[in-house]
C-alpha cells in the first residue's frame, strides 16, 4: 500500500498545476463567451464570437505556461535523454504531450460546458465545427510556440513572461502593419464575429486548422535539447509537416481568411399588422419591444411612403434581400439603444439620407434631413443633439425635438418630396 500511496501523491503533485492551468483557461473562455451574449438574446453565434475573441488572451497565457514548464525540463533533459534506453523522440514527445495536453484540453472542456448551457437554455443555432477546430488549433499553436520558446531560452526567471509577451507582440505586429486579411489570418488568433445572418466559408477554417497543427508539431520537433540531426524517418515526417503547413497557409491566403459572407436563412417568426415584423427565430424576444418602437415611428410617418408595412430582419450589406413588398430592418440587440438604432437605421435607409449621398449636396440640406431622421427614430446618439448650441442646426433641432407627433406628421406629409430628395432646408423645418 505504501508504494501505491507514494505513487498517488506523486501523481497529484505532477497533475495539480496542469489541472489548475486547464481550469483557469476553461473558465476564461467560458467567461468571454458569456460576455459576448447580447442583452435579451440567447444565440450560439454570440458564444462562438466570445470563444474566438478569447484567443487573443488565451494564446499568450498558453505560451507563457508552456514556456515555464519546458524551460525547467530542458537542461536536465538533455543528459537524461542521452543515457535513456528509450528513443529521444518518444521521451520528448511524451513530455510535450504532458505539458501541452492540459492546456489544449481547456478548449473542448469549455465547448462542452457551453454545449450543456446551450441545450438546457435553448440557445438558437449551432456552432460550425470547422470554426471550432480552427480555434482549437490556435490554442495548440500558441502552446507549442511557448514550449519551443522555453526549450530554447532555458530556465531563466523571465522565460514565461518573455514567451507570453513575444506571442502577443507578434499578434499586434501581424494586425498592425497593413497586411492583407488573408496574410494576417496566418497568425493563430481569430477575432471574427459569428452571426445568424451569414453563410460559412470553411476553406479558411480548414486551412488554419491544418496550418496551425502542422506548425505546432514542427515546433515540438524543433524543441529537442539533444538531437543534432534528423533520422531519415524524422526527416520525412518533418518534410510532410512542412508541406501541410504550406498547403494550409496557401488555402488561408487564397480564401483571404474569410469566415463568413452575408446570408439570410429566412428562418422567420412574424407578428403584428401595422407594421408586420418578421424576425429571425433567435431574435423572437425582440418582437414586442420592436413593435412599440415602430408603432411610434408609424404614427409620425402615417400617410407617407416611409410608413412601414412589412419588415423583415436582414443583414446589412451583402445578403440584404427582402422579399417583394417588404423592407429590411436591422437589429443588433434588444436593449433600448439597439431597438432605437434599428428604427434609426430604417429611417436612414428608406428616408432622405440616400439622396444626400450625392456629391456636392449642401451641408445644410444634409443637416436638415439628419434632424428629421433623429426626430422620426427618437434616436440622437450620432446626430444633431451633439451640435454646439450656436452651431447651424442646433436651434432647429431644439424646436423639432419638441414637435408633437400629430403636428410633425402633418408637416412630413407636406414636405415628404423635399425630405426624400434631400432638397430640404433648415428653414423648412417646423
Amino acid at each position: 500500500m505504501r508504494p501505491m500511496g507514494r505513487a498517488l501523491r506523486s501523481f497529484a503533485r505532477r497533475s495539480a498545476l496542469p489541472l489548475l492551468v486547464c481550469a483557469v483557461l476553461t473558465a476564461l473562455m467560458i467567461y468571454m463567451a458569456f460576455e459576448s451574449r447580447r442583452t435579451g438574446l440567447n444565440l450560439w453565434p454570440d458564444l462562438v464570437s466570445g470563444l474566438s475573441q478569447s484567443t487573443v488572451i488565451t494564446g499568450p497565457l498558453a505560451s507563457g505556461v508552456c514556456a515555464w514548464a519546458s524551460s525547467r525540463w530542458a537542461a536536465p533533459a538533455a543528459d537524461r535523454i542521452r543515457s535513456a534506453s528509450r528513443s529521444s523522440a518518444s521521451i520528448r514527445f511524451a513530455h510535450a504531450a504532458e505539458t501541452i495536453g492540459p492546456v489544449v484540453a481547456a478548449f473542448p472542456a469549455a465547448v462542452l460546458v457551453l454545449a450543456i448551457y446551450g441545450m438546457t437554455t435553448g440557445a438558437y443555432g449551432f456552432p460550425f465545427i470547422p470554426w471550432l477546430l480552427a480555434l482549437w488549433s490556435c490554442l495548440l499553436a500558441a502552446a507549442s510556440f511557448g514550449y519551443a520558446f522555453g526549450m530554447a531560452l532555458g530556465a531563466r526567471w523571465f522565460t514565461s513572461v518573455a514567451a507570453a509577451i513575444a506571442f502577443f507582440a507578434l499578434y499586434l505586429l501581424s494586425q498592425s502593419i497593413g497586411l492583407p486579411h488573408g496574410v494576417r489570418s496566418l497568425f493563430p488568433a481569430v477575432i471574427d464575429r459569428d452571426t445568424a445572418f451569414a453563410r460559412y466559408l470553411p476553406e479558411s477554417m480548414w486551412g488554419q486548422a491544418v496550418l496551425f497543427t502542422a506548425v505546432s508539431l514542427l515546433l515540438i520537433t524543433a524543441a529537442d535539447p539533444a538531437r543534432r540531426r534528423l533520422t531519415p524517418p524524422a526527416g520525412i515526417a518533418v518534410a510532410f509537416l512542412a508541406v501541410l503547413a504550406v498547403g494550409g497557409g496557401a488555402l488561408v491566403v487564397h480564401s483571404n481568411g474569410q469566415y463568413l459572407t452575408g446570408y439570410n436563412s429566412r428562418d422567420f417568426v412574424c407578428s403584428g399588422a401595422q407594421p408586420e415584423i418578421c424576425l429571425n427565430r433567435g431574435y423572437a424576444a425582440a418582437h414586442a419591444p420592436l413593435h412599440e418602437e415602430f408603432a411610434r415611428f408609424e404614427e409620425k410617418t402615417r400617410g407617407t411612403t416611409l410608413a412601414p408595412v412589412l419588415l423583415e430582419q436582414n443583414v446589412e450589406g451583402i445578403g440584404d434581400a427582402p422579399s417583394p413588398g417588404a423592407r429590411s430592418v436591422y437589429l443588433d440587440g434588444v436593449d433600448a439603444d439597439g431597438l432605437r438604432l434599428s428604427v434609426f437605421s430604417y429611417a436612414t435607409k428608406y428616408g432622405g439620407q440616400q439622396a444626400c449621398m450625392d456629391e456636392g449636396t449642401p451641408y445644410q440640406r444634409i443637416l436638415a434631413v439628419a434632424i428629421v431622421d433623429a426626430w422620426l427614430a427618437g434616436f440622437d446618439e450620432y446626430g444633431p443633439g451633439e451640435l454646439e448650441p450656436t452651431a447651424p442646426g442646433a436651434a432647429e433641432w431644439a424646436r423639432m425635438s419638441g414637435v408633437p407627433v400629430a403636428e410633425g406628421n402633418a408637416w412630413l406629409r407636406t414636405h415628404e418630396s423635399e425630405y426624400l430628395s434631400c432638397t430640404l432646408s433648415l428653414g423648412d423645418l417646423p
